[in-house]
Protein backbone atom coordinates (compact mmCIF):
# COMPACT_ATOMS: atom_id res chain seq x y z
CA UNK A 1 0.00 0.00 0.00
CA UNK A 2 1.66 3.46 -0.79
CA UNK A 3 2.40 6.22 1.34
CA UNK A 4 0.89 9.67 1.38
CA UNK A 5 4.19 10.70 -0.44
CA UNK A 6 4.17 7.44 -3.16
CA UNK A 7 0.87 9.15 -3.97
CA UNK A 8 1.62 12.54 -4.29
CA UNK A 9 4.02 11.37 -6.95
CA UNK A 10 1.68 9.45 -8.60
CA UNK A 11 -0.54 12.61 -8.67
CA UNK A 12 2.31 14.50 -10.40
CA UNK A 13 3.05 12.08 -12.50
CA UNK A 14 -1.15 11.54 -13.76
CA UNK A 15 -1.64 15.60 -14.34
CA UNK A 16 1.53 16.10 -16.71
CA UNK A 17 1.73 13.17 -19.06
CA UNK A 18 5.31 14.31 -20.37
CA UNK A 19 8.69 12.88 -19.40
CA UNK A 20 9.81 14.84 -16.13
CA UNK A 21 13.37 14.70 -14.90
CA UNK A 22 13.87 13.54 -11.12
CA UNK A 23 15.50 16.27 -10.27
CA UNK A 24 12.46 18.15 -10.78
CA UNK A 25 10.46 16.04 -9.37
CA UNK A 26 12.45 15.89 -6.16
CA UNK A 27 11.83 19.32 -6.48
CA UNK A 28 8.33 19.14 -6.11
CA UNK A 29 7.79 17.47 -3.53
CA UNK A 30 10.59 18.20 -1.37
CA UNK A 31 12.87 15.35 -0.54
CA UNK A 32 15.87 13.62 -1.61
CA UNK A 33 16.07 12.26 -5.07
CA UNK A 34 17.54 8.65 -3.46
CA UNK A 35 13.68 9.10 -2.03
CA UNK A 36 12.06 9.17 -5.07
CA UNK A 37 14.46 6.63 -6.64
CA UNK A 38 13.01 4.31 -3.76
CA UNK A 39 9.61 5.50 -4.33
CA UNK A 40 9.44 4.83 -7.88
CA UNK A 41 11.03 0.97 -7.64
CA UNK A 42 7.65 0.79 -4.71
CA UNK A 43 5.13 2.01 -7.28
CA UNK A 44 6.88 0.03 -10.26
CA UNK A 45 6.66 -3.62 -7.67
CA UNK A 46 3.33 -2.79 -7.56
CA UNK A 47 2.69 -3.29 -10.81
CA UNK A 48 2.22 0.72 -12.02
CA UNK A 49 4.38 1.27 -14.53
CA UNK A 50 6.70 4.03 -14.99
CA UNK A 51 8.18 4.66 -18.19
CA UNK A 52 12.40 5.97 -18.39
CA UNK A 53 13.57 7.66 -20.97
CA UNK A 54 17.22 8.71 -21.09
CA UNK A 55 17.93 12.53 -20.42
CA UNK A 56 14.39 13.18 -19.82
CA UNK A 57 13.27 11.71 -17.14
CA UNK A 58 10.27 9.41 -16.25
CA UNK A 59 6.50 9.29 -16.82
CA UNK A 60 3.65 7.03 -16.50
CA UNK A 61 2.49 4.77 -19.14
CA UNK A 62 -1.09 5.82 -19.10
CA UNK A 63 -2.58 2.83 -21.32
CA UNK A 64 -1.46 0.28 -18.60
CA UNK A 65 -2.02 2.62 -15.58
CA UNK A 66 -3.78 0.78 -12.75
CA UNK A 67 -6.01 4.23 -10.92
CA UNK A 68 -6.46 1.85 -8.04
CA UNK A 69 -4.52 3.80 -5.51
CA UNK A 70 -5.69 7.30 -7.15
CA UNK A 71 -8.96 7.11 -5.08
CA UNK A 72 -7.35 5.78 -1.73
CA UNK A 73 -8.62 8.89 0.78
CA UNK A 74 -5.45 10.83 1.83
CA UNK A 75 -6.66 12.00 5.19
CA UNK A 76 -7.64 8.01 5.66
CA UNK A 77 -4.54 6.68 4.70
CA UNK A 78 -2.92 9.55 6.49
CA UNK A 79 -4.42 8.86 10.36
CA UNK A 80 -3.87 4.93 9.80
CA UNK A 81 -0.34 5.72 9.06
CA UNK A 82 -0.01 7.97 12.38
CA UNK A 83 -1.47 5.63 14.34
CA UNK A 84 0.73 2.83 13.00
CA UNK A 85 3.57 4.94 14.17
CA UNK A 86 2.65 5.57 17.58
CA UNK A 87 1.09 1.72 18.11
CA UNK A 88 3.23 -0.61 16.59
CA UNK A 89 6.11 1.19 16.13
CA UNK A 90 6.10 3.18 19.48
CA UNK A 91 7.24 5.92 18.09
CA UNK A 92 6.72 10.12 19.36
CA UNK A 93 5.77 12.22 16.91
CA UNK A 94 5.52 15.88 16.74
CA UNK A 95 3.11 18.27 14.90
CA UNK A 96 6.11 19.52 12.53
CA UNK A 97 7.25 16.71 11.73
CA UNK A 98 4.19 15.31 10.41
CA UNK A 99 3.32 18.51 8.80
CA UNK A 100 6.31 17.77 6.80
CA UNK A 101 5.63 14.88 6.00
CA UNK A 102 2.42 14.83 4.59
CA UNK A 103 2.17 18.26 3.26
CA UNK A 104 -0.81 19.48 5.39
CA UNK A 105 -0.61 22.27 8.19
CA UNK A 106 -0.14 21.86 11.62
CA UNK A 107 -3.71 22.66 12.16
CA UNK A 108 -4.73 19.60 10.10
CA UNK A 109 -2.32 17.47 11.86
CA UNK A 110 -3.51 18.48 15.31
CA UNK A 111 -7.28 17.55 14.17
CA UNK A 112 -6.05 14.24 13.15
CA UNK A 113 -4.65 13.67 16.32
CA UNK A 114 -8.12 14.47 18.12
CA UNK A 115 -9.63 12.05 15.90
CA UNK A 116 -7.17 9.20 15.88
CA UNK A 117 -7.64 9.66 20.16
CA UNK A 118 -11.25 9.58 19.70
CA UNK A 119 -10.93 6.24 17.51
CA UNK A 120 -8.58 4.43 19.64
CA UNK A 121 -10.45 5.58 22.91
CA UNK A 122 -13.90 3.69 21.50
CA UNK A 123 -14.83 1.67 25.23
CA UNK A 124 -11.68 2.68 26.83
CA UNK A 125 -10.09 5.80 28.80
CA UNK A 126 -7.45 6.95 26.92
CA UNK A 127 -5.81 9.90 26.25
CA UNK A 128 -2.11 10.64 24.16
CA UNK A 129 0.84 11.92 25.94
CA UNK A 130 2.11 15.03 25.02
CA UNK A 131 5.20 16.77 26.23
CA UNK A 132 8.42 18.77 25.07
CA UNK A 133 9.60 16.02 23.00
CA UNK A 134 6.06 15.30 20.87
CA UNK A 135 3.25 12.97 21.11
CA UNK A 136 3.43 9.39 21.98
CA UNK A 137 1.27 6.36 23.34
CA UNK A 138 1.77 5.66 27.26
CA UNK A 139 -0.84 2.77 27.99
CA UNK A 140 -1.61 2.27 31.63
CA UNK A 141 -1.03 -1.78 31.14
CA UNK A 142 -0.81 -4.21 28.85
CA UNK A 143 -4.54 -4.72 29.29
CA UNK A 144 -4.77 -1.23 27.65
CA UNK A 145 -2.21 -1.53 24.78
CA UNK A 146 -4.49 -4.44 23.59
CA UNK A 147 -7.09 -2.39 23.69
CA UNK A 148 -6.00 0.11 21.49
CA UNK A 149 -4.44 -2.26 19.43
CA UNK A 150 -7.53 -3.96 18.69
CA UNK A 151 -9.42 -0.80 17.83
CA UNK A 152 -7.09 0.16 15.56
CA UNK A 153 -7.42 -3.23 13.92
CA UNK A 154 -10.75 -2.67 14.05
CA UNK A 155 -10.46 0.54 12.16
CA UNK A 156 -8.26 -0.57 9.36
CA UNK A 157 -10.45 -3.65 8.90
CA UNK A 158 -13.58 -1.24 8.82
CA UNK A 159 -11.65 0.44 6.10
CA UNK A 160 -10.56 -2.69 4.41
CA UNK A 161 -12.33 -1.41 0.85
CA UNK A 162 -10.96 2.17 0.89
CA UNK A 163 -7.82 0.98 2.00
CA UNK A 164 -7.36 -1.49 -0.56
CA UNK A 165 -9.66 -1.04 -2.93
CA UNK A 166 -11.20 -4.47 -2.38
CA UNK A 167 -14.77 -5.44 -2.40
CA UNK A 168 -14.71 -6.85 0.91
CA UNK A 169 -15.11 -5.67 3.97
CA UNK A 170 -13.68 -6.39 7.57
CA UNK A 171 -11.09 -8.09 6.07
CA UNK A 172 -8.53 -9.79 8.40
CA UNK A 173 -5.83 -10.10 5.90
CA UNK A 174 -5.38 -6.28 5.98
CA UNK A 175 -3.38 -6.68 9.02
CA UNK A 176 -1.02 -8.58 7.38
CA UNK A 177 0.03 -4.65 6.44
CA UNK A 178 0.59 -3.55 10.08
CA UNK A 179 1.76 -6.70 12.06
CA UNK A 180 3.76 -9.72 10.32
CA UNK A 181 2.23 -11.38 8.12
CA UNK A 182 3.43 -14.40 9.59
CA UNK A 183 1.91 -13.30 13.12
CA UNK A 184 -1.20 -12.82 11.11
CA UNK A 185 -1.60 -15.94 9.08
CA UNK A 186 -0.34 -18.18 12.33
CA UNK A 187 -3.05 -17.03 14.50
CA UNK A 188 -5.61 -17.31 11.74
CA UNK A 189 -4.46 -20.74 11.35
CA UNK A 190 -4.55 -21.95 15.44
CA UNK A 191 -7.33 -20.19 16.07
CA UNK A 192 -9.58 -22.09 13.38
CA UNK A 193 -7.90 -25.17 13.73
CA UNK A 194 -8.49 -24.93 17.57
CA UNK A 195 -12.08 -23.81 16.88
CA UNK A 196 -12.90 -26.39 14.60
CA UNK A 197 -11.74 -29.34 16.88
CA UNK A 198 -12.65 -27.82 20.40
CA UNK A 199 -15.83 -25.77 19.96
CA UNK A 200 -19.72 -26.70 18.63
CA UNK A 201 -21.02 -23.31 17.73
CA UNK A 202 -19.91 -19.93 17.95
CA UNK A 203 -21.06 -16.97 16.17
CA UNK A 204 -18.48 -15.15 13.33
CA UNK A 205 -18.58 -12.17 15.18
CA UNK A 206 -17.38 -13.19 18.42
CA UNK A 207 -14.54 -15.39 16.16
CA UNK A 208 -13.23 -12.31 14.15
CA UNK A 209 -13.37 -10.06 17.43
CA UNK A 210 -11.11 -12.52 19.16
CA UNK A 211 -8.76 -12.96 16.59
CA UNK A 212 -7.87 -9.46 16.64
CA UNK A 213 -7.84 -9.46 19.90
CA UNK A 214 -4.85 -12.72 20.15
CA UNK A 215 -3.14 -10.72 16.92
CA UNK A 216 -2.50 -7.75 18.99
CA UNK A 217 -1.78 -10.02 21.99
CA UNK A 218 0.54 -12.25 20.57
CA UNK A 219 2.27 -9.19 19.17
CA UNK A 220 2.86 -8.28 22.15
CA UNK A 221 4.31 -11.12 23.76
CA UNK A 222 6.71 -11.37 20.64
CA UNK A 223 7.98 -8.06 22.02
CA UNK A 224 8.59 -9.41 25.89
CA UNK A 225 5.62 -8.05 27.36
CA UNK A 226 3.63 -10.24 29.66
CA UNK A 227 0.29 -9.85 32.17
CA UNK A 228 1.38 -10.70 35.84
CA UNK A 229 -0.17 -14.03 37.33
CA UNK A 230 -2.90 -13.42 39.71
CA UNK A 231 -3.60 -9.33 37.83
CA UNK A 232 -6.50 -7.39 39.69
CA UNK A 233 -8.07 -6.25 36.70
CA UNK A 234 -9.82 -9.83 36.29
CA UNK A 235 -11.60 -11.47 38.26
CA UNK A 236 -10.40 -15.56 38.95
CA UNK A 237 -12.77 -18.28 37.04
CA UNK A 238 -11.90 -21.93 37.90
CA UNK A 239 -13.24 -23.13 34.85
CA UNK A 240 -10.52 -25.58 33.33
CA UNK A 241 -11.85 -25.19 30.00
CA UNK A 242 -10.67 -21.67 29.75
CA UNK A 243 -7.40 -22.49 31.61
CA UNK A 244 -6.21 -25.63 29.19
CA UNK A 245 -7.80 -24.56 26.09
CA UNK A 246 -5.54 -21.00 26.82
CA UNK A 247 -2.64 -23.22 27.18
CA UNK A 248 -3.28 -24.72 24.45
CA UNK A 249 -3.74 -21.95 22.12
CA UNK A 250 -0.61 -20.04 23.70
CA UNK A 251 1.76 -23.57 23.26
CA UNK A 252 0.45 -23.55 19.58
CA UNK A 253 1.41 -20.41 18.76
CA UNK A 254 4.66 -19.72 20.57
CA UNK A 255 5.99 -22.96 18.82
CA UNK A 256 5.77 -21.72 15.49
CA UNK A 257 6.50 -17.40 16.57
CA UNK A 258 9.14 -18.67 19.32
CA UNK A 259 7.88 -16.31 21.91
CA UNK A 260 7.43 -16.87 26.16
CA UNK A 261 4.38 -16.80 27.97
CA UNK A 262 3.39 -16.91 31.49
CA UNK A 263 0.65 -17.48 33.69
CA UNK A 264 -0.80 -14.31 33.77
CA UNK A 265 -0.54 -14.17 30.51
CA UNK A 266 -2.72 -17.63 30.67
CA UNK A 267 -5.34 -15.94 32.62
CA UNK A 268 -5.58 -13.31 29.98
CA UNK A 269 -6.25 -15.58 27.24
CA UNK A 270 -8.55 -17.85 29.30
CA UNK A 271 -10.75 -14.76 30.65
CA UNK A 272 -10.92 -13.90 26.91
CA UNK A 273 -12.37 -16.89 25.78
CA UNK A 274 -14.78 -17.16 28.39
CA UNK A 275 -15.60 -13.43 27.72
CA UNK A 276 -16.15 -13.87 23.31
CA UNK A 277 -18.56 -17.00 24.40
CA UNK A 278 -16.45 -19.90 23.44
CA UNK A 279 -17.62 -22.15 25.18
CA UNK A 280 -21.79 -22.06 26.86
CA UNK A 281 -21.38 -19.97 29.71
CA UNK A 282 -21.63 -22.25 33.18
CA UNK A 283 -25.79 -22.17 33.80
CA UNK A 284 -25.35 -22.11 37.37
CA UNK A 285 -23.71 -18.46 37.45
CA UNK A 286 -26.82 -17.51 35.64
CA UNK A 287 -28.84 -14.64 37.47
CA UNK A 288 -32.50 -15.66 36.09
CA UNK A 289 -33.77 -13.11 37.68
CA UNK A 290 -31.73 -9.85 35.88
CA UNK A 291 -33.23 -11.79 32.74
CA UNK A 292 -36.85 -12.07 33.48
CA UNK A 293 -36.78 -8.35 34.62
CA UNK A 294 -35.11 -7.49 31.69
CA UNK A 295 -37.83 -9.04 29.63
CA UNK A 296 -40.51 -7.61 31.71
CA UNK A 297 -39.13 -3.93 30.91
CA UNK A 298 -39.32 -4.53 27.26
CA UNK A 299 -42.59 -6.61 27.18
CA UNK A 300 -44.10 -3.28 29.19
CA UNK A 301 -42.63 -0.62 26.80
CA UNK A 302 -43.23 -2.51 23.41
CA UNK A 303 -46.75 -4.16 24.94
CA UNK A 304 -45.76 -7.68 23.61
CA UNK A 305 -45.60 -10.39 26.30
CA UNK A 306 -42.03 -11.92 25.50
CA UNK A 307 -42.06 -13.92 28.44
CA UNK A 308 -44.32 -16.40 26.42
CA UNK A 309 -41.24 -16.83 24.46
CA UNK A 310 -39.19 -19.31 25.92
CA UNK A 311 -36.23 -19.67 23.23
CA UNK A 312 -35.80 -16.69 23.83
CA UNK A 313 -35.50 -16.89 28.38
CA UNK A 314 -33.00 -19.44 27.63
CA UNK A 315 -31.08 -17.67 24.71
CA UNK A 316 -30.50 -14.42 26.84
CA UNK A 317 -29.75 -16.60 29.80
CA UNK A 318 -26.66 -17.29 27.73
CA UNK A 319 -25.96 -13.97 26.31
CA UNK A 320 -26.54 -11.84 29.11
CA UNK A 321 -23.95 -12.99 31.90
CA UNK A 322 -20.91 -13.07 28.72
CA UNK A 323 -22.11 -9.26 27.69
CA UNK A 324 -22.06 -8.01 31.26
CA UNK A 325 -18.57 -9.68 31.86
CA UNK A 326 -17.34 -8.11 28.60
CA UNK A 327 -18.87 -4.93 29.51
CA UNK A 328 -17.47 -4.86 33.28
CA UNK A 329 -13.86 -5.75 32.00
CA UNK A 330 -14.32 -3.19 28.76
CA UNK A 331 -14.04 -6.17 26.82
CA UNK A 332 -15.03 -5.08 23.06
CA UNK A 333 -17.05 -6.73 20.74
CA UNK A 334 -17.53 -4.81 17.32
CA UNK A 335 -21.09 -5.48 16.11
CA UNK A 336 -20.53 -4.44 12.02
CA UNK A 337 -24.39 -4.48 11.54
CA UNK A 338 -25.79 -1.87 14.35
CA UNK A 339 -26.08 1.05 11.82
CA UNK A 340 -28.33 -1.28 10.11
CA UNK A 341 -30.01 -2.30 13.28
CA UNK A 342 -30.55 0.83 14.93
CA UNK A 343 -32.33 2.04 11.50
CA UNK A 344 -34.27 -1.42 10.20
CA UNK A 345 -35.40 -2.00 13.96
CA UNK A 346 -35.25 1.77 15.07
CA UNK A 347 -38.40 1.29 17.38
CA UNK A 348 -36.85 -2.38 19.22
CA UNK A 349 -33.36 -0.42 19.58
CA UNK A 350 -34.85 2.54 21.24
CA UNK A 351 -36.76 0.75 24.09
CA UNK A 352 -34.18 -1.67 24.79
CA UNK A 353 -31.34 1.51 25.03
CA UNK A 354 -33.92 3.02 27.04
CA UNK A 355 -34.74 -0.28 29.58
CA UNK A 356 -30.64 -0.94 29.33
CA UNK A 357 -30.14 2.46 30.67
CA UNK A 358 -32.11 1.76 33.72
CA UNK A 359 -30.40 -1.67 34.38
CA UNK A 360 -26.74 0.31 33.77
CA UNK A 361 -27.94 2.72 36.51
CA UNK A 362 -28.93 -0.31 38.56
CA UNK A 363 -25.75 -2.59 38.31
CA UNK A 364 -23.20 -0.20 37.35
CA UNK A 365 -22.17 -0.92 33.98
CA UNK A 366 -22.62 1.12 30.93
CA UNK A 367 -23.86 -0.12 27.75
CA UNK A 368 -22.91 0.40 24.48
CA UNK A 369 -24.59 0.76 21.32
CA UNK A 370 -23.12 -3.07 19.95
CA UNK A 371 -24.19 -4.60 22.78
CA UNK A 372 -27.65 -3.44 22.64
CA UNK A 373 -27.91 -4.01 18.77
CA UNK A 374 -26.94 -7.54 19.44
CA UNK A 375 -30.38 -7.39 22.16
CA UNK A 376 -32.17 -5.70 19.37
CA UNK A 377 -31.75 -8.71 17.40
CA UNK A 378 -33.26 -11.65 19.90
CA UNK A 379 -36.30 -9.35 20.77
CA UNK A 380 -36.76 -9.06 17.19
CA UNK A 381 -36.43 -12.29 16.22
CA UNK A 382 -38.94 -13.10 19.05
CA UNK A 383 -41.61 -10.60 17.40
CA UNK A 384 -41.62 -12.05 14.06
CA UNK A 385 -41.87 -15.22 15.96
CA UNK A 386 -45.06 -14.33 18.06
CA UNK A 387 -46.61 -11.96 15.14
CA UNK A 388 -47.57 -9.10 17.38
CA UNK A 389 -46.45 -6.69 14.96
CA UNK A 390 -49.80 -6.02 12.27
CA UNK A 391 -50.28 -3.80 9.23
CA UNK A 392 -53.58 -1.58 9.25
CA UNK A 393 -54.64 -0.03 6.61
CA UNK A 394 -57.50 3.73 7.05
CA UNK A 395 -59.36 4.25 4.20
CA UNK A 396 -61.53 7.42 4.05
CA UNK A 397 -63.98 8.48 1.52
CA UNK A 398 -63.59 12.51 2.14
CA UNK A 399 -59.68 12.08 1.61
CA UNK A 400 -56.42 12.14 3.76
CA UNK A 401 -57.44 15.06 5.95
CA UNK A 402 -60.17 12.94 8.15
CA UNK A 403 -57.89 9.80 8.63
CA UNK A 404 -55.03 11.77 10.36
CA UNK A 405 -57.63 12.27 13.43
CA UNK A 406 -58.00 8.23 13.30
CA UNK A 407 -54.11 7.99 13.38
CA UNK A 408 -53.27 10.08 15.94
CA UNK A 409 -56.12 8.21 18.16
CA UNK A 410 -55.45 4.59 16.85
CA UNK A 411 -51.64 5.84 17.96
CA UNK A 412 -52.35 6.16 21.63
CA UNK A 413 -53.91 2.94 21.91
CA UNK A 414 -51.97 0.35 19.24
CA UNK A 415 -48.54 -1.13 20.23
CA UNK A 416 -45.57 1.11 18.83
CA UNK A 417 -44.82 -1.72 16.56
CA UNK A 418 -48.12 -1.57 14.29
CA UNK A 419 -47.59 -0.39 11.10
CA UNK A 420 -50.23 1.99 10.06
CA UNK A 421 -50.93 3.04 6.29
CA UNK A 422 -53.87 6.14 4.83
CA UNK A 423 -55.39 5.79 1.60
CA UNK A 424 -57.91 7.98 0.09
CA UNK A 425 -60.69 5.96 -1.56
CA UNK A 426 -59.32 7.24 -4.99
CA UNK A 427 -56.05 4.80 -4.47
CA UNK A 428 -57.91 1.91 -2.83
CA UNK A 429 -57.75 0.21 -5.76
CA UNK A 430 -53.84 0.33 -6.56
CA UNK A 431 -52.90 -1.41 -3.38
CA UNK A 432 -52.47 -4.69 -2.48
CA UNK A 433 -55.46 -5.04 0.49
CA UNK A 434 -53.94 -9.15 1.00
CA UNK A 435 -50.52 -7.59 2.80
CA UNK A 436 -52.94 -5.34 5.64
CA UNK A 437 -53.98 -7.67 8.81
CA UNK A 438 -56.76 -5.16 9.38
CA UNK A 439 -58.66 -2.73 7.42
CA UNK A 440 -60.84 0.40 8.75
CA UNK A 441 -62.62 2.33 6.20
CA UNK A 442 -65.11 5.05 6.91
CA UNK A 443 -66.76 4.57 3.79
CA UNK A 444 -69.67 1.39 3.94
CA UNK A 445 -68.67 -1.54 1.67
CA UNK A 446 -70.19 -4.92 0.64
CA UNK A 447 -66.81 -6.56 1.16
CA UNK A 448 -67.53 -9.75 3.24
CA UNK A 449 -63.53 -9.66 4.38
CA UNK A 450 -63.20 -10.91 7.79
CA UNK A 451 -60.59 -7.92 8.61
CA UNK A 452 -62.48 -5.18 7.03
CA UNK A 453 -64.53 -2.60 9.66
CA UNK A 454 -66.77 0.47 8.73
CA UNK A 455 -66.08 2.89 11.50
CA UNK A 456 -66.57 6.63 11.92
CA UNK A 457 -64.21 8.94 11.75
CA UNK A 458 -65.34 10.29 15.07
CA UNK A 459 -65.55 6.94 17.13
CA UNK A 460 -64.99 6.81 20.67
CA UNK A 461 -62.01 5.03 21.89
CA UNK A 462 -63.83 2.20 23.22
CA UNK A 463 -65.29 1.31 20.12
CA UNK A 464 -61.84 1.29 18.36
CA UNK A 465 -60.26 -1.19 21.19
CA UNK A 466 -63.18 -3.33 20.48
CA UNK A 467 -62.22 -3.45 16.77
CA UNK A 468 -58.18 -3.21 16.90
CA UNK A 469 -58.78 -6.11 19.55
Amino acid sequence: MPTNRQIKLLELLKQDNSYQSISSLAKKLGYSERTLYSDIKFLRDTGIKILTKRGEGIKLDNDDYNDKYEVINPILLRRVEIMEQLLLKNKIITLKQLSEKYFVSQSSVKYDLKQIEKILSNGIEFRFYSDHNGTRVRPKNLNQKISLLFNFNQYVMEHASELEKKEENNDIDILTHYYSENIVRVCKNVLYTFIKKNIMTIPDIYTENFLSIFISFVSQLIEGKHFREGRDIFEKHQHSFYVSNAVTLLHNTSSRLSFDYTNGDVEFLSQMLLNYKFEQFPTEQIDDGVVIKLIEKVSNSLDVDFLKDKQLIEQLKIHIPAMLYRLKLHTPVKNPFTEQIKLEFSITYNVLWIVMEDFSQEIGITFNEDEIAFLTIYFQLSLEKIGQSRKILIVCQMGIITSELLITRIKNILPSLDEIKVASVYELDELNISTYDLILTTLKTNSNAENVYYISPFASNEVLLSLLN
